[in-house]
Formats: structure tokens, C-alpha cells, sequence
């Protein structure tokens, strides 16, 4: 990839020559990540105040000194005897541990959810032995049924704004090498639409596709089976390795269980692949 205008004041400042590739730093630079992390929606402050008993001995003292002024070392006896316990589900026993132990707080110092006091690495905290780490001071909770969406945003300048076919395809290359690396690729949106011009549609291995002959009545059949839904359903027929040859072997539809897993999908299919032997 050429330099760019942008490029050319860090290229001179730097002592670097103004034309050849980009370097790692300015790769890093030209691109933008846009990290979304999905989250569960928090409670109300009213609502919290009633799930569990999550108080730490200090807090449960205030409350029952506000009871029984009294008798306040009563109270303390009381709860120091019974330690408190997690929230449910958990309900495990909480243990009390310095701040700086590794199996608390990573050995880091950590701020107060409800004063914002800061927390020195000295001080004991109640800390259920289950948990690998703390909980978000602001009360943030990971939400695992999505994914953790992250979007790069690249940027091209060019001298005079206008786009080339080396520019485009090494814009392509670019595309490519970052999808190369994703666990999934999808839209922002959390419904897919085939329809929606934006629609990623993956084309990893289309090289390997197109020169790979063992599966070319597979993919004419499915395409006639199950028309825009036929890629799912190939999927499939690859990683069983399920090709041309495997097919002329079926004798009945019970013979496609292992790639069409649908009874319903198999007599259809199989009805087609028989209407296609008598046309041969």
C-alpha cells in the first residue's frame, strides 16, 4: 500500500522516506475499532435493595444499630457469628480476604461501590471463593447470549480523490485479512437479511469452490431443494464429505440422514435426485 498525503509529515518528522509500504504502526493508525459489548440491563436502585443480603459486616452493623441503639454489641456478636452468603443462585458462603490477595481482587486496589472510598490492598472484604474476579464497580454485567461485536473502520486518502483498481484491490485485501481473523462476521444489526444490500456473505473458500469438481450435483441439487437456503445444507454435505460420488450410492432417503437431518428434507431431496437420474 502506498503512502498517503497524511503520512507524509510523520514519514519526514521520523526521518523515513516518503514512498514504499506502510508500517505496522501506521497500519494501526489508519484503521478505527469500534468495540461493542453487549451488556444485561441493570436494576433499579429499588429494586436491588431488595434481591439477597449482600450487605459486608460494616453496612449490616449500621442497619441494626439504627434498630436497637441499645444494643448494639449484641448485634455485632450477631453478625460476626454467621458470615454472609452470596446471592442467589450461588448462596455460597462469603470468606473474608485482603484486598490484595491474588484470589480477591487480582492484587490490585479497588474503589467502593457504594462511598467510592478507595479500598487499600490491606483492607478485608467479603469475597465468595467462587468468583474468579469482582463485579464491575458501576454494577455492568456481560450479557452471553450475544457476541462481543467489534467493527474496523478504515480510512484511504488518496492525492486526488478519485479510486483506482490498485486502491480497491487493496482495499480488498484489507477486508479480507481482518474477516480472516473473526470468529463470526454479521451485520450491526442482530437479525440477518438477505435482501439488505450491506449483507455480508462469506466467500472464505470460493477459490477452493470453484475448482473443486467432486460436489457439483450436490450443489445443483440443493440449489432446486431448498433455493437461497441451499449453502446451509452444503455446509454440511462438506464436512461429511458427502460429494458427487457418495450420491450415486443413495438408494434411499434414509441414505441422507447424516447430512439432511429433517425426514422431510431427505424425501424431498431424494425425490429430485431420482427425478434427475431419469433424465439422464
Amino acid at each position: 500500500i502506498k503512502k498517503k498525503k497524511q503520512n507524509k509529515l510523520a514519514r519526514l518528522r521520523r526521518g523515513v522516506g516518503l514512498e514504499g509500504e506502510m508500517s505496522k504502526e501506521e497500519k494501526q493508525d489508519n484503521v478505527i475499532a469500534v468495540i461493542q459489548v453487549p451488556l444485561k440491563i441493570k436494576q433499579s436502585k429499588l429494586a436491588a435493595m431488595f434481591e439477597g443480603k449482600s450487605y459486608t459486616k460494616k453496612t449490616s452493623i449500621k442497619k441494626k444499630a439504627k434498630k436497637k441503639e441499645a444494643d448494639v454489641e449484641a448485634a455485632i456478636i450477631k453478625v460476626v457469628s454467621a458470615a454472609p452468603k452470596c446471592k442467589s443462585p450461588c448462596n455460597t458462603e462469603l470468606v473474608l480476604l485482603t484486598v490484595g490477595n491474588e484470589a480477591c481482587y487480582k492484587g490490585s486496589e479497588v474503589e467502593c461501590d457504594k462511598c467510592a472510598k478507595t479500598l487499600s490492598l490491606t483492607s478485608q472484604v467479603w469475597h465468595c471463593p467462587k468468583g474468579d474476579c469482582r463485579n464491575h464497580k458501576d454494577g455492568y454485567d456481560l450479557d452471553t447470549r450475544f457476541p462481543v461485536r467489534v467493527t474496523l473502520q478504515y480510512y484511504q486518502a488518496t492525492s486526488n480523490g478519485l479510486v483506482d483498481s490498485e486502491i480497491m484491490s487493496a482495499i480488498a485485501h484489507t477486508l479480507k485479512s481482518s474477516q480472516n481473523q473473526a470468529d463470526f462476521i454479521g451485520s450491526l444489526v442482530i437479525q440477518t437479511n438477505p435482501d439488505r444490500p450491506t449483507e455480508w456473505v462469506e466467500q472464505k473458500n470460493n477459490d477452493d469452490d470453484d475448482n473443486d469438481t467432486s460436489f457439483v450435483n450436490v450443489k445443483q441439487l440443493l440449489q432446486q431443494v431448498f433455493g437461497e437456503d441451499w449453502k446451509t445444507h452444503f455446509a454440511t454435505f462438506q464436512e461429511e464429505k458427502f460429494d458427487d460420488t457418495a450420491l450415486q450410492a443413495i438408494d434411499k432417503a434414509d441414505d441422507l440422514t447424516d447430512v439432511l437431518h429433517k425426514g422431510e428434507d431427505r424425501v424431498k431431496f431424494f425425490n429430485e435426485l431420482v427425478q434427475s437420474r431419469t433424465k439422464d
